[in-house]
């Protein structure tokens, strides 16, 4: 059950602001940069559900229940998670992060692990901007 101690809201994030995860994606991936892109353009924003959160590659948002250890992963990435726990303290809009679903795989964050490992601390049940490749 989620226990979320702020109101939150997110946005969909734009395309160019993300442009460098899906590239990574897609070499990553093996998936088509095209692909990707329309996946993005057709993308749904929901809320994140437990069960794909506790499945999803390429995060450490599962493996993070303090803030310190938080801290200390964002530090690992050079991300300043400081600045996103004032922005939801504040109740900022934040971009959602992105999931890429396809047939037979695990979900797999395209973008967000820093937002995602704040949200697991705080309590917070994020909105994600769901794509899909088949």
């Amino acid at each position: 059950m989620w226990y979320g101690r702020f109101m939150h809201a997110w946005r969909r994030p734009s395309y160019e602001e993300e442009a460098a995860e899906f590239e990574r994606t897609s070499d990553e991936l093996g998936i088509d940069l095209g692909l990707l892109q329309e996946a993005f353009r057709n993308g749904e924003l929901v809320d994140l559900e437990s069960w794909v959160w506790c499945i999803l590659e390429n995060t450490d948002s599962c493996e993070v229940f303090t803030i310190a250890e938080t801290e200390a992963k964002a530090e690992l990435y050079s991300r300043d998670i400081a600045r996103i726990f004032v922005g939801m303290a504040r109740t900022d809009v934040f971009p959602a992060p992105i999931i890429l679903t396809q047939p037979h795989h695990r979900p797999y964050l395209i973008s967000g692990n820093t937002r995602l490992m704040a949200c697991r601390v705080l309590n917070i049940r994020p909105k994600v901007l769901m794509v899909s490749v088949s």
